[in-house]
């Protein structure tokens, strides 16, 4: 399984009011020192693939197909090592999958592993 992350940005000679707003904003919080500000969009999620090339691959044609206009926008993918789950139930039917082990404990009295306190992981 593999974290990837995209992230979105318009193309740079296409306005966008929004982050003009944002960057004036922030200088007029005295954050004088910025340069090159853009605003965009930030897509991650896990994918279960046997390969890193796999999962790139499939992001590449998930960006292609829906993802990205890519008349207005420009994308990068971030594809990071498999996921390291921290939980040591390495027989539970969600291990390395955070998303259904967070919705199945949803419901229990009991945080998942990776969002418990250090001092209540015995």
């Amino acid at each position: 399984m593999y974290k990837v992350k995209i992230f979105i940005n318009q193309h740079k000679n296409i306005p966008d009011p929004a982050q003009g707003v944002i960057e004036t904003a922030l200088r007029n919080l005295e954050f004088s020192n910025i340069k090159d500000f853009r605003l965009g969009k930030c897509i991650t999620f896990d994918l279960d693939t046997d390969t890193e090339e796999a999962a790139k691959a499939q992001a590449e044609m998930m960006c292609q197909k829906l993802l990205v206009n890519s008349a207005s926008e420009t994308y990068s993918i971030e594809i990071c090592n498999k996921v390291d789950c921290p939980c040591p139930r390495t027989s539970c039917e969600n291990h390395g999958n955070c998303y259904g082990c967070v919705a199945r404990h949803r419901t229990r009295e009991y945080p998942t592993f990776c969002f418990r306190k250090p001092e209540d992981v015995h």
